[in-house]
């Protein structure tokens, strides 16, 4: 019976959370303080402003989040890793969390094809 409960849980949880579609995700991203922004590119790379710098990006789906391959916050690039990012939907809006406890994302501004 706990398991059954557990499931359901779970079914009902996933089934409220809002998924994309990798194609929805492409374009133009710009920081809340409009001083960074990341371009999500349809072949798979990525170019961040802050340092000028590119390297790759992935989607999972089954998550819901966004994978940045040598991804530096740092405007020197510095110390980079991976950066999963949880994509959050609000009204028509797309949204990279950095920090949902601060309320901080890259906000999706433009559609693009390159």
């Amino acid at each position: 019976m706990r398991t059954l409960c557990t499931l359901s849980f779970f079914l009902l949880f996933t089934s409220c959370q809002s998924h994309i579609s990798r194609e929805q995700l492409i374009g133009s991203y710009v920081f809340c303080d409009h001083n960074d922004s990341i371009d999500l590119i349809s072949d798979g790379t990525y170019y961040h402003s802050l340092n000028h710098s590119s390297s790759t990006w992935s989607f999972d789906s089954t998550s819901n989040e966004v994978l940045l391959n040598n991804f530096s916050f740092n405007k020197n690039g510095k110390l980079c890793g991976t950066w999963i990012s949880r994509i959050r939907i609000k009204g028509d809006e797309i949204h990279l969390m950095y920090a949902s406890d601060i309320n901080t994302y890259f906000k999706k501004v433009d559609n693009f094809v390159r």
